[in-house]
């Protein structure tokens, strides 16, 4: 069973380095340099570590971003659904305690002050 490997350039001095299907990080045989590989969409190509790991944190940094606009859009929804069915129920709750009774109707409303707090809770603890 043979290796599988690709001859590449190093980044610094140009000495030609085999790099075999396994390795993620190693340092120039000629020169010393850390290396690290980099794979996507079948292409290989050699990076130095430190360029590497900023790469890497460059990558985490945006994919966070992405995640907090969408937690806080997510949230916004949330929150706009809370206070508008709050609302409701105490609208609900008004009609309810006018024609059809104090008990029935206090706890619509109740239940209506407690939606419009959940929501705006929910500000408060992101």
């Amino acid at each position: 069973m043979t290796a599988h490997f690709i001859s590449l350039n190093c980044a610094s001095c140009g000495g030609i380095l085999e790099v075999y299907d396994d390795m993620e990080r190693f340092a120039c045989g000629y020169c010393g340099t850390d290396i690290a590989v980099q794979r996507q969409d079948g292409t290989t190509m050699l990076i130095g570590a430190n360029k590497a790991a900023d790469l890497r944190l460059k990558e985490e940094a945006q994919s966070l971003s992405k995640r907090r606009e969408v937690m806080l859009n997510d949230k916004i929804e949330r929150q706009t659904w809370g206070y508008l069915i709050g609302a409701v129920l105490l609208l609900v709750g008004f009609f309810v305690v006018r024609s059809y009774g104090f008990v029935m109707g206090l706890s619509v409303l109740m239940a209506g002050i407690l939606t419009i707090s959940k929501a705006i809770l929910a500000d408060v603890r992101m």
